[in-house]
C-alpha cells in the first residue's frame, strides 16, 4: 500500500535512518522520515517560486521593462525639448573644455556672396574682384550669432557690406595684400550687424 505525504513547508535537515533501523509500516517509519523531510523542502520552494513568479516586481535591483521604457520616454522627451536637431534651447549654463566648428572655404570671391550663417561660424574667402556682402541664417528674435570672416586681400577691392553695418571704430577699410578678420554679429534685424576688424 502506498499513500501521499503531507507535510508542512519548511527548510528542515534531511534525515537518514541507521542501518540497523526497524522499518515499520506508517509515515513514521524510518524509511519515511528523509522522504518527509524532502517534502517538506518541495513544498516550501513551491512556495518561494509561485511568490517570485507572481511578484509584480521580484528583484527590485534590476530595471523592468516598464523601468525601461520610462525611461526611454523620458530620454526621447529630453531630446526633443532640449537637444533638438533644429532649434531648441539647453537650459541653465554650459560648460565645455573646448568645441570644434566647421571651416566653409569660400574660395575666390567676387560679385554677390552670400553667407549662410546657420551652416558655419568660421568662413574664408580671397578677393578677386568687387564684391557684395550678404548674410542670411540669422538667428531668431531675442538672440545673436556670431560669423568669422577671414578676408584675404578684401582692401584691394571694393568690399560692400549690408546697409546698416556698422564696424567697430568705425574703419572699413580692409587689407590689400593680407588677411583680415572679420567678427560679425548678426541679430533677427538684417540692418542691425555689428562688425569687429582685426588682423589675423
Amino acid at each position: 500500500m502506498t499513500g501521499t505525504l503531507a507535510e508542512k513547508p519548511d527548510w528542515r535537515p534531511v534525515r537518514h535512518f541507521e542501518a540497523n533501523a526497524l522499518l515499520t509500516g506508517g509515515p513514521d517509519c524510518p524509511d519515511n522520515l528523509p522522504l518527509r523531510d524532502l517534502v517538506a523542502r518541495s513544498e516550501y520552494l513551491k512556495i518561494v517560486f509561485e511568490g517570485h513568479t507572481d511578484a509584480s516586481d521580484p528583484h527590485p535591483q534590476y530595471a523592468t521593462d516598464v523601468d525601461i521604457k520610462l525611461l526611454a520616454a523620458g530620454v526621447d522627451g529630453l531630446q526633443a525639448s532640449k537637444f533638438s536637431v533644429s532649434g531648441g534651447d539647453l537650459q541653465g549654463d554650459l560648460g565645455l573644455r573646448g568645441t570644434r566648428d566647421r571651416v566653409t572655404a569660400l574660395g575666390n570671391v567676387a560679385g554677390a556672396v552670400t553667407i549662410d550663417a546657420s551652416a558655419g561660424s568660421t568662413f574664408t574667402a580671397t578677393a578677386t574682384g568687387a564684391a557684395t556682402w550678404t548674410f542670411t541664417g540669422r538667428p531668431p528674435a531675442g538672440q545673436c550669432r556670431y560669423v568669422e570672416l577671414r578676408l584675404v586681400n578684401g582692401g584691394a577691392f571694393t568690399q560692400t557690406f549690408p546697409a546698416g553695418s556698422v564696424f567697430s571704430g568705425g574703419d572699413r577699410s580692409l587689407t590689400a595684400a593680407g588677411v583680415d578678420k572679420l567678427i560679425v554679429m548678426l541679430t533677427a534685424d538684417s540692418t542691425d550687424i555689428s562688425i569687429v576688424r582685426g588682423l589675423a
